[in-house]
C-alpha cells in the first residue's frame, strides 16, 4: 500500500481547512446579526411595490416577489426599504411588516417580523430566513467524498 501524493494530501487539507473556516466565519456573522437585530428597536413598514426575480431551476421555476417598504424612523423621517430574502410567493400590499432599524443609521433596516393580524387568506404566512447549514452540510459530504476517493485512487 502506498501513500497518498502529497500534493492530493496539500489539496485535501487546504479544503478542509477552508470549510471549516467557512462554517465558522458564517455561524459568527449569523451570531452577530441576530444579537444586533436583537437590540435595535422595531417600527411598522407599510409595503410599497415588489421586486420580482424568477427563481428555481430548468423546467421548474417560479416567481418570487421581493418587497420593497416604507418606515417611518426614530428620527421622524421616512425611509425605502427592501428586502433580499423576504420573498413572498405572490404580490401583495396589504401586509405590514416589522422591522428592526438601526440606531446609528435609521436609513438601514431589516424585516423583523410581520405584523398581526394577517388577511385570512395568509394566515399562515411566516418571514423564513435563508439557512446555510445545507450549504456547509453539502460541502462537508463532498470533502469526505474527495478524501475517501483519494486514498482508493492513490493507494
Amino acid at each position: 500500500m502506498t501513500s497518498v501524493p502529497l500534493p492530493v494530501a496539500l489539496l485535501l487539507g487546504a479544503y478542509v481547512v477552508a470549510l471549516v473556516v467557512l462554517i465558522v466565519a458564517k455561524r459568527r456573522q449569523v451570531g452577530r446579526r441576530k444579537a444586533a437585530l436583537a437590540s435595535w428597536p422595531r417600527t411598522s413598514a407599510v409595503i410599497t411595490g415588489f421586486r420580482q426575480r424568477v427563481v428555481g431551476a430548468k423546467g421548474q421555476t417560479h416567481a418570487r416577489f421581493y418587497p420593497q417598504y416604507a418606515y417611518t424612523g426614530p428620527d421622524g423621517r421616512s425611509y425605502p426599504g427592501e428586502s433580499d430574502y423576504l420573498a413572498f410567493p405572490w404580490p401583495r400590499r396589504d401586509i405590514r411588516l416589522e422591522v428592526a432599524v438601526d440606531p446609528a443609521d435609521p436609513g438601514r433596516s431589516v424585516p423583523a417580523g410581520l405584523v398581526r393580524p394577517l388577511p385570512p387568506d395568509l394566515a399562515g404566512l411566516t418571514l423564513v430566513e435563508p439557512d446555510w447549514r445545507p450549504l456547509a452540510g453539502v460541502l462537508a459530504v463532498l470533502g469526505v467524498l474527495a478524501a475517501a476517493g483519494a486514498i482508493f485512487l492513490f493507494r
